[in-house]
């Protein structure tokens, strides 16, 4: 498949300038862009050379391959009747480009019959396969697909002493390992399709289940991410803890300091330990605070170890 796209482009030149240009060797004179309509980042260019005569050389180029290129050339006074110009000399070319390349499709033009001011026109006919045309598609998350459906069967649910949350058991299965053993298996969670959660508030497991099927999700601290980490590692659905890791460790400051420092010797996270680390050795006022004698001493030995050994000689880190 491909599509077709018009253009024309008018160059307006004086003979006694051109005159002057040196043709030995052949000398750039224009060299213009043109964007392709209808595609996305693509274009085609115009270059017009001097040479010998005096004659001007036209040549077009293609940001890709696979274009037909037809046209016509036109060069003489401006005198027009619709797009031909009346008067010019005029030629017509056909050239197929099977890579970005250019094409010379008017080897040497004569200007001297010409006198003072004139024009170069050069109209062109692409036809470019449709397979550099691109349409970008909209993403579609889970809770879109199930909402459009009209058939939001639940078939499980998490349960908590202040309520439940409802939940579909393919797709957490799909998510989560440790989801997949509980309803594969034979657990108690598989024939009654509830699991109950002791060690998580309903609002930090709705959090990571609204993540998971793409719905938005806003919390007000670091320390509630932190909460979503520990719920996401606990059950193994490794690409939430992947996109929440990289958030704290990206707003790691004074104010959640302890609370991902404590995560990160928590859960073994060498990355996070790094970070904390470097972020100590160069504010050991943390370690001044309330919440820094709050955390478990194996945090807090822990982070300054990392620290005292960043750029030590015999760490082998610089």
């Amino acid at each position: 498949m491909s599509f077709t796209v018009n253009d024309l482009v008018k160059i307006e030149l004086q003979k006694d300038v051109v005159a002057l240009v040196k043709y030995d060797p052949p000398t750039q004179m224009i060299y213009t862009e043109r964007p392709i309509g209808g595609s996305k980042g693509l274009f085609w260019s115009l270059r017009l050379h001097r040479v010998a005569g005096p004659s001007i050389r036209v040549a077009i180029g293609f940001s890709v391959g696979s274009v037909k290129a037809t046209g016509t050339i036109a060069i003489g006074a401006d005198i027009q009747l619709g797009s031909i110009t009346i008067g010019a000399d005029s030629q017509r070319f056909e050239t197929t480009f099977v890579q970005a390349e250019e094409h010379v499709v008017l080897e040497e033009a004569s200007i001297v019959h010409l006198t003072g001011q004139f024009f170069v026109t050069v109209e062109v006919q692409l036809e470019i396969q449709k397979k550099f045309s691109k349409v970008k598609m909209l993403n579609l998350n889970v809770f879109e697909l199930i909402a459009e459906s009209q058939q939001d069967v639940t078939d499980a649910e998490f349960s908590f002493v202040d309520g439940k949350i409802k939940i579909h058991r393919g797709i957490l299965s799909a998510i989560s390992p440790v989801f997949y053993a509980m309803f594969t298996h034979d657990t108690k969670e598989a024939k009654t399709g509830v699991i109950n959660i002791t060690d998580f508030d309903m609002k930090t497991a709705k959090s990571v289940i609204n993540l998971c099927y793409g719905r938005n999700v806003e919390t007000e601290s670091i320390p509630e991410v932190v909460d979503m980490l520990r719920f996401a590692d606990k059950y193994d659905i490794k690409a939430v803890v992947k996109k929440l890791e990289a958030i704290i460790e990206a707003d790691l400051d004074k104010f959640n300091f302890c609370a991902i420092t404590q995560y990160a010797w928590d859960l073994d996270r060498d990355n996070l330990k790094t970070a904390c680390g470097k972020y100590y050795r160069k504010n050991l006022d943390v370690c001044l605070t309330s919440e820094f004698g709050k955390m478990r001493v194996a945090a807090q030995v822990g982070v300054i170890a990392v620290a005292s050994s960043i750029d030590s000689p015999t760490s082998g880190k610089k």
